[in-house]
């Protein structure tokens, strides 16, 4: 690496004053042909504003769109949601009936005293929550 030859950077080349002034001269009349400034700059701001307000018509859009979409997406989560419970409901009251069904359909005359009032009064409040949901849809 110490072999490397080193390179060495030239200093800036002096403009004579002669050519300086000239170059100022020139530039100073280039800007005199431009519009003014104050003009400029106000098409520039008004190109920016334009600009801004097509790109937040834009979002505003695109968000618009986003809330719209998130309220179906909740309407349909909670219609599933409801949809659920009411089929567990479903299948609960199903079990329930079943097991009803097994209650009622026991032969209660080989168990003991104790299982036989037990399975009987089981048997009678079934027949009465029959009873009064006959008696409720009339």
């Amino acid at each position: 690496m110490d072999n490397l030859p080193v390179k060495r950077k030239m200093g800036c080349p002096t403009v004579p004053a002669a050519i300086a002034i000239d170059v100022e001269e020139n530039e100073s009349m280039s800007t005199n042909l431009e519009r003014p400034l104050s003009k400029k700059s106000e098409k520039q701001r008004e190109r920016k504003r334009k600009h801004e307000k097509s790109c937040n018509s834009q979002f505003d859009e695109k968000l618009s769109n986003m809330e719209a979409d998130r309220r179906i997406m909740m309407i349909e989560r909670r219609e599933t949601a409801m949809k659920a419970k009411k089929d567990r409901a479903e299948i609960i009251s199903l079990k329930k009936k079943k097991m009803e069904m097994e209650v009622m359909m026991l032969n209660v005359d080989n168990m003991n005293a104790v299982q036989r009032e037990y399975f009987k009064s089981i048997q009678i409040e079934i027949l009465e929550k029959h009873r009064t949901e006959l008696n409720g849809m009339q």
